[in-house]
């Protein structure tokens, strides 16, 4: 089955005829690639179908009226607009049944039959459009839910990066950008992102007008911006939080600006909530659990041990004489002894364990599923870590140690409260025999 194929225009649209007559199928498509179009032809039905499948043209020209052609070339082309050609005006019945686009006349001019078929390629383009944002807008309320339930900066920009380059491009493998969140009390401004705009260190190294862009999101005063083989969208997080992703190396035409923003207002909305959520649960100076949602964290995981019972332990951890910290360094290096001894525990952490600064220099640290021998283990890992940093150059004669206490839950013991007091008194014992040690309840 020859398939005529005269010559090649990138980026023309494309053309495929059927017509049983070889040298009349021939001359047609000469005359579609005269006009600027890229066109094939097939001898057969079955032909077609193929050519359809493989092809993927923008308008389809049907030769002969049989339903049968139509209802298989509808079936595999998508948005694919048919026109008929022919010598008897077919049933309008007919035509509307298969999505026919028009009919032509064999006896219309050359020119008229072009308009037809860019009418159709018009068209196509158009439902091809209207597809593609119905998907993307399916893609979005799909990954709606999984943004509202993430609770890391990080994660929610890694995730929001990924969701849109499949929104835009379901076939496009691997994600770079950038991603800004600034919020408003304290005023700073995160970058999370990944590719050519961030060096291994994780400095940033932004074109000029990449940050003329994010400012300009960041200031509401732009909700969409295309540069340069890049697409930023303004996320807009109310008084809470404002952002900026910038996209890079996805092709989003201007047509999907709607998109774009309807995608910038969920990522809005899920990082307003992110930042509600840190503000009602995380210590501002640490980034660790407050003290409300740490016992309130330790109480479920306490209720989740005794209907499957595991052993749940606590570590409760104090820096060892800071008052003297503070008084001979200062407030300010106090706070970052406070932050440097939370950094630390986080890194002894595995993920499902949950760090907690109860206040002042007290911390916790929820172990689930850990009996008393392996949380006394971790205890250690985590007082030798600590033990072993170091502020900064200014103090670089300042040592820190801490105090921990070791408890595990007796089994079925749901009592949050009576498990970090019984942690507490061995944290007071540590301190009564010198300090920098871990010591078990008793």
């Amino acid at each position: 089955m020859p398939t005529y194929q005269i010559s090649n225009h990138p980026g023309a649209p494309r053309v495929a005829a059927l017509d049983g007559d070889a040298a009349r199928a021939q001359a047609l498509v000469q005359q579609l690639e005269d006009a600027g179009f890229t066109a094939r032809a097939a001898l057969t039905p079955e032909g077609l179908a193929n050519l359809v499948l493989e092809w993927h043209p923008h308008v389809v020209i049907i030769a002969e009226a049989a339903t049968g052609i139509l209802r298989a070339v509808r079936s595999a082309s998508g948005s694919t607009q048919v026109v008929m050609l022919g010598d008897t005006v077919p049933d309008s019945r007919m035509l509307a049944a298969f999505g026919v686009h028009a009919w032509a006349s064999r006896d219309d001019s050359p020119a008229r039959l072009l308009t037809t078929i860019e009418s159709a390629v018009r068209r196509q383009r158009e439902v091809a459009g209207l597809h593609h944002q119905r998907a993307g807008l399916q893609r979005i309320l799909d990954i709606a839910p999984r943004l509202n339930t993430l609770r890391s900066p990080a994660e929610f920009c890694r995730v929001a990066m990924e969701a849109f380059a499949r929104t835009i491009d379901p076939d496009g493998t691997g994600t770079s950008g950038i991603f800004a969140i600034q919020t408003q009390r304290p005023r700073h401004t995160q970058y999370f992102g990944a590719g050519r705009w961030t060096r291994v260190t994780g400095e940033l190294d932004l074109p000029d007008d990449v940050v003329e862009a994010i400012a300009k999101a960041v200031g509401d005063k732009a909700p969409i911006i295309h540069g340069d083989g890049w697409v930023m969208i303004a996320v807009n997080g109310g008084e809470h939080a404002r952002g900026a992703m910038v996209i890079d190396g996805v092709s989003v035409p201007v047509e999907l600006d709607e998109l774009c923003s309807v995608f910038g207002n969920v990522l809005g909305q899920a990082l307003a909530n992110i930042v509600l959520f840190d503000r009602a649960t995380l210590d501002g100076l640490t980034g660790l659990f407050n003290r409300a949602f740490g016992l309130q964290r330790l109480l479920e995981t306490l209720s989740m041990g005794a209907r499957a019972p595991s052993a749940t332990s606590v570590l409760v951890v104090d820096v060892d004489h800071f008052k003297q910290v503070n008084d001979r360094y200062g407030h300010a290096m106090g706070d970052r002894v406070l932050a440097g001894v939370a950094q630390t525990l986080r890194a002894c952490c595995r993920d499902a364990d949950i760090a907690v600064r109860l206040g002042g220099e007290e911390f916790m640290v929820v172990l689930p599923r850990t009996d008393e021998q392996a949380a006394s283990i971790a205890a250690e890992r985590c007082r030798r870590a600590i033990e072993g940093w170091r502020s900064g150059a200014e103090a670089s004669s300042l040592q820190v140690s801490v105090s921990i206490g070791v408890a595990a839950a007796e089994p079925g013991e749901r009592d949050a409260l009576r498990l970090v007091e019984r942690a507490d008194d061995a944290l007071y014992v540590a301190k009564r025999e010198g300090r920098n040690r871990v010591v078990r309840a008793g």
